[in-house]
């Protein structure tokens, strides 16, 4: 697809990605872009593995507790 015409000289790519309320990790593990041609193909099996679980902070479950602990205590 030729976009040429709808491409500037200098131009900026971002991303944005949304879970709501829940937090989640989104991550981008391979790009291929050319000027004035075809890019490249992404050779897969060269890509970096995907990240592990992230292990739950001490301070979250902490922060949680004591709000859930407040609000029992208020009903």
């Amino acid at each position: 697809m030729d976009l040429s015409t709808i491409f500037h000289d200098t131009m900026y790519v971002g991303f944005s990605a949304s879970t709501s309320l829940l937090a989640s990790s989104h991550y981008i593990m391979g790009w291929s872009f050319k000027m004035n041609g075809p890019a490249l193909t992404l050779d897969l099996s060269s890509l970096q593995q995907l990240p592990g679980p992230k292990k739950k902070q001490t301070f979250m479950i902490i922060w949680v507790s004591v709000i859930a602990l407040s609000l029992s205590k208020s009903a």
